[in-house]
């Protein structure tokens, strides 16, 4: 380990937590200031990336960039730009296995960026919230095996998502169908873009449907990257996935989340015609925004009829879009998109932060305060959706199995 790694985390256990030195004061944010700024500017302009390469040189850097941000940035949105970042960095932790290598104590300064708190007031009620989770929670390395070895797609991997860690310990999974190639480029999206000239997996079907029934999940999300080289864009795969897992147990809850089929009515009627539970299709953004940060083939209105159409042909399944924020949306532009769901009978809407995945991707235009997502949310439940899921956090299938529980799926 680096001599400056090791220097805060010497700082971190040896004098701030055993001498229980937590402030909140100018003194001790200066302190900070003198002893790490130098390396905190370097981990937020990523020249200490390498430093996620092993265990505790990692776990310096998530230190670094969520605890200390806090002290250098105190009431400024770079503070929680950067817990995004340390969050991130935690999860490909939990990927590499490095919580395995650590002592009790460390493993949980490790995952400290999940509990949002903005210093350590009750360490042993913080632990326990961690007991059994990520690392510890047999289910994390059971669903990675075996997307590894079936060679399976999973969104959580795919498009970087920050609860990758948390959905796969509690034993959820979202499935990319189709493969890891999309034929359109939007410019939030870092999934792979190219022709895969009709390449279809016969066996995922069965693949997927093993991987679900071997885990125990009762609630099963399905999305795809869009197919235009598919005539019908992949909608019998989906019909044919559902009804693998349905064969397996029929008890299991699928939600979809499609792409928009190019508008076609035929794709639509064969996925809501199987036994789903919810069909989504996600928005994005707002119509103003829509291109060019969506790819030209994509469309606002489009979306929104195949969301109507969807319920028209099954009355009985649960409609569901996203919206990303931090893109340059405005608060009348939220409030316009709510009432267009709502105009075409959408019962979820799911509202979360914009990452930018690598800095070819969109700039992020805002951080979005978890007040603002709390106000976004009662805003929305006045057009009348049965719910609206929003945090900083939230993408369209986190915690799906608990969005009709009302209570903003347990962030509330």
């Amino acid at each position: 380990m680096n001599d400056r790694a090791q220097a805060i985390l010497d700082f971190w256990f040896d004098d701030l937590i055993v001498e229980k030195r937590f402030k909140k004061d100018e003194k001790f944010d200066q302190l900070i200031r003198e002893k790490f700024g130098e390396d905190h500017n370097k981990a937020t302009s990523n020249e200490y990336d390498y430093w996620q390469d092993e265990p505790l040189t990692c776990l310096a850097l998530i230190i670094l960039l969520d605890q200390f941000s806090r002290n250098l940035y105190r009431n400024d949105k770079k503070s929680f730009e950067y817990d995004f970042k340390a969050r991130l960095i935690v999860n490909d932790a939990v990927y590499n296995g490095y919580l395995d290598q650590m002592d009790e104590y460390q493993r949980f300064f490790m995952l400290l960026p999940y509990i949002h708190s903005e210093e350590i007031i009750d360490h042993d009620r913080a632990y326990k919230l961690l007991t059994n989770y990520l690392s510890n929670h047999p289910n994390f390395s059971e669903i990675k095996n075996s997307v590894a070895d079936l060679k399976l797609s999973t969104v959580c991997e795919e498009a970087k998502c920050p609860n990758l860690s948390e959905c796969w310990s509690r034993g959820t999974a979202t499935f990319m169908l189709m493969g890891d190639t999309c034929t359109r480029a939007c410019q939030f999206c870092s999934v792979n873009t190219g022709n895969p000239k009709g390449w279809l997996d016969e066996d995922e079907p069965k693949n997927i449907a093993d991987t679900v029934f071997k885990m125990g999940l009762k609630y099963i999300v399905l999305t795809c990257v869009n197919r235009d080289d598919l005539a019908d864009g992949g909608a019998e795969h989906f019909a044919k996935t559902v009804e693998e897992i349905k064969k397996k147990d029929s008890t299991i809850a699928v939600e979809v989340l499609t792409s928009d089929f190019n508008g076609s009515i035929e794709s639509i009627k064969t996925v809501v015609e199987s036994p789903i539970k919810v069909f989504a299709q996600n928005l994005e953004t707002v119509e103003r925004l829509t291109h060019p940060i969506r790819d030209p083939r994509a469309g606002y209105q489009k979306t929104l009829t195949v969301l109507k159409k969807a319920k028209e042909l099954n009355p009985n399944i649960i409609t569901k879009s996203s919206i990303i924020l931090g893109m340059g949306e405005t608060d009348e532009e939220i409030n316009k998109t709510f009432e267009d769901l709502r105009l075409h009978e959408v019962d979820i809407v799911t509202l979360g932060q914009y990452l930018r995945p690598t800095l070819n991707h969109l700039p992020i235009d805002r951080w979005v305060t978890p007040d603002e997502f709390e106000k976004y949310r009662k805003e929305g439940l006045e057009y009348g959706f049965k719910e609206v899921v929003s945090g900083p956090f939230v993408r369209s299938s986190y915690r799906a199995e608990r969005a009709l529980e009302l209570n903003n799926v347990g962030l509330a």
